[in-house]
Order: C-alpha cells, then sequence, then structure tokens
C-alpha cells in the first residue's frame, strides 16, 4: 500500500500576510481486523498555531483545503498526517497493518 496523505500548497514561498492554499488529501480508515480504532487526518502549518483536523468517519476518503497567512517572515515546515491509532493492532496473517503516514512541504515566507 502506497501513502494514505498527500499534501500541496499554491506557493512555496510568500510574503507575510499574504494567504497560501493548502491541499491534504487522504484515506482514513480502521484497518481490517484492528480494533478500537481513531483515524487522524491532520495538517500543522508550521507556525505554532493549532493542527487543523480534518476527521471524518472511518472508511472515508478526504480532501481538505486550509489557507493560512504567516504573520512573521521565516522557514515554515508543514506536515500533513494520517494514522490509524488503533488500541488493538491486526494480527498477522493477511489482514491490513496500521498506518502511520507523514508528508511535509516547506514554505519559505519574506517580510
Amino acid at each position: 500500500m502506497g501513502n494514505v496523505v498527500a499534501l500541496c500548497s499554491s506557493a512555496t514561498s510568500a510574503d507575510v500576510s499574504l494567504p497560501i492554499m493548502f491541499t491534504i488529501d487522504g484515506e482514513v480508515y480502521g484497518p481490517v481486523g484492528a480494533d478500537q480504532c481513531d483515524p487522524i487526518l491532520s495538517l500543522d502549518l508550521g507556525d505554532g498555531s493549532p493542527a487543523t483536523s480534518l476527521t471524518p468517519r472511518s472508511g472515508t476518503l478526504v480532501t481538505g483545503r486550509v489557507a493560512h497567512a504567516y504573520s512573521q517572515p521565516g522557514i515554515y515546515t508543514v506536515t500533513a498526517h494520517s494514522a490509524s491509532r488503533c488500541k488493538v493492532p491486526s494480527t498477522p496473517g493477511g489482514n491490513e497493518p496500521e498506518y502511520d503516514y507523514t508528508e511535509r512541504l516547506t514554505i519559505t515566507v519574506s517580510g
């Protein structure tokens, strides 16, 4: 299975206060055979603001868009995170494994 999360942006550099559009895409599900799963899909903008949670019901393809303007110049690492978060993992023997994927983009903000 390939990555279950993708991340892209409208720009990789911008001036302070100029919004950048981020798009996150992922499949969020509880793996077959696992139990008590709480799948997550989130976007951390890298500047200390709270991560945006895009948490659907399990088994859902999700695309989300977030516009964000950075208030300070700098280099920021934006992280998309998708994970199954199961308390009881699936057993070996053909069942789907748990997953935990991240994708990152570097954004440069000028003053």
